[in-house]
């Protein structure tokens, strides 16, 4: 008889093709010996041979046994005749089923997790890559959170979090009249659009994450798996809990490519710039002005309290306005 350490039937065919079923045979109490191994077909395409009020049970079924006659023939049985009429009073070969079903859930797990295991390595260099990618954008925000000032950090992770994106400062209109002979000033407000804020997200409160432990716990218990052909039951448990973990690291590493491209979304030049209209605070927006240069690579050829005002001077001269103010 053939070794059933990992064998799943899907069709009646794959039964046959490892055991010489005595077709013809009706299975007995008394001819009865010991169950073999479970299956569990695509459909009910089995015959049960268990002999039932006098006559064989013939119900076509997907789930059962196949089993052994003391004589040595070989037959099958369905699920239910093996449960409700076989194993009674017998809590013996009602046990003997139920390890089968057991067994054989076991071999499914083994050869699945020994399957999986073929890709150990490949798992073991994906633990890697995503360790350095993690590293290097841990870098990129230390530069970035360094470099800003911390006034303005702040007001980007509030930005984000409350979803107001678009930087709009306000500028005045003032008009002057008379009416009734007595002069009269009218001032007025309206909105100008810097444009929004591209690129915010989780990066701004990295530490708040948890991905360097994910990413090192994996790659630990990926490590402490045995590197041999044949594990034992608790290894093909601690294996199976650490293989069921890469879909999460696989979910995880598209997160943090999802990161990565929104800070280089937010590095751009022309989207650094609109964090200095974040403030009205105007050493901060000087700070600011170093800071996104510095970023940027680009050479101040002014002071940065200069370009400050310079921001200012275009949106007056652009309304003919008489005062600007950020729009809270």
């Amino acid at each position: 008889m053939p070794s059933t350490d990992i064998m799943e039937f899907k069709t009646f065919a794959d039964i046959q093709g490892h055991f010489q079923i005595a077709l013809d045979l009706l299975l007995k109490k008394e001819n009865f010996s010991h169950g073999v191994w479970p299956y569990k077909l695509y459909q009910s395409e089995a015959s049960c041979q268990y002999e039932k009020l006098g006559k064989r049970c013939a119900q076509p079924h997907q789930k059962g046994y196949v089993v052994s006659c003391t004589d040595g023939s070989v037959v099958l049985i369905g699920n239910c005749c093996a449960h409700k009429y076989l194993s009674l009073d017998d809590e013996s070969v009602r046990a003997g089923f139920k390890q089968l079903d057991a067994n054989r859930r076991q071999s499914i797990r083994r050869r699945r997790v020994e399957s999986l295991l073929k890709k150990r390595q490949s798992y073991i260099e994906q633990g890697k890559a995503l360790h350095l990618q993690h590293r290097d954008m841990q870098a990129r925000i230390a530069e970035l959170y360094n470099t800003f000032p911390r006034q303005i950090w702040q007001k980007l992770i509030d930005r984000w979090k409350t979803n107001r994106l678009e930087v709009v400062w306000e500028y005045q209109i003032t008009k002057t009249g008379t009416e009734n002979g007595r002069k009269v000033v009218e001032k007025s407000w309206y909105p100008s659009s810097y444009g929004k804020l591209t690129g915010l997200g989780a990066w701004l409160e990295w530490d708040h994450q948890t991905y360097a432990g994910r990413i090192s716990d994996y790659r630990k218990q990926l490590e402490l798996i045995p590197a041999k052909d044949q594990l034992t039951n608790a290894e093909i448990d601690h294996a199976e809990a650490t293989l069921n973990n890469v879909a999460a690291i696989t979910s995880l590493e598209r997160e943090l490519g999802a990161l990565s491209k929104m800070m280089s979304d937010f590095v751009e030049p022309s989207n650094l710039v609109r964090a200095v209209q974040l403030t009205s605070n105007q050493s901060v927006r000087a700070e600011t002005v170093i800071a996104v240069h510095r970023l940027t690579g680009d050479t101040l050829a002014m002071t940065p309290e200069r370009f400050v005002v310079d921001i200012d001077v275009a949106l007056k001269r652009k309304h003919d306005a008489t005062g600007l103010r950020i729009q809270q």
